[in-house]
């Protein structure tokens, strides 16, 4: 009888556990364009800045569970978001600003991408990349180039 109430408070305990950290990553993910949650309601976009894109691996395959973080200039949290299984994720918004993305592989290794610079909308930021061997640390420059600078032509007139 003591073994039959001990493996019932195990499985309780168990399943609380799951519960809690499967309800945790429900709120911090946002659901594929047009998908639905478990609730049935559809998804709300975004309303302020944030960082969205995909990441995948050095084949173009999706990773799952990568969970991606926004940190301040004080090295404070300030928001999350999870891949889902396409490897999309949609971080919850921000102040514009400077900012350091983290993305922690379900393998514990993670990549910081630097100097990611969010204004209005959502900043697009996409890796491709193998899960690294070791945490490693990318400017987003390196990721983004900034597009190049527009020439101004020089016209002559033309004398009729």
């Amino acid at each position: 009888m003591k073994q039959l109430t001990a493996l019932a408070i195990c499985l309780f305990a168990t399943g609380t556990i799951f519960a809690q950290n499967n309800t945790a990553k429900q709120k911090n993910t946002i659901a594929p364009k047009g998908a639905s949650t478990h609730s049935g309601a559809k998804e709300k976009k975004i309303k302020g800045p944030g960082v969205d894109g995909f990441i995948r691996d050095g084949h173009r395959h999706a990773i799952d569970d990568v969970h991606a973080f926004i940190y301040g200039k004080d090295s404070s949290i300030a928001g999350s978001g999870f891949t889902d299984a396409t490897g999309h994720y949609e971080t919850n918004a921000v102040l514009p600003g400077v900012y350091s993305v983290k993305y922690v592989y379900p393998e514990a290794k993670y990549i910081m991408v630097t100097g990611v610079e969010i204004k209005k909308g959502l900043t697009p930021l996409n890796i491709s990349l193998d899960p690294p061997a070791g945490d490693t640390t990318i400017a987003y420059t390196t990721l983004m180039p900034p597009p190049p600078e527009k020439k101004t032509a020089t016209h002559s007139a033309k004398k009729k």
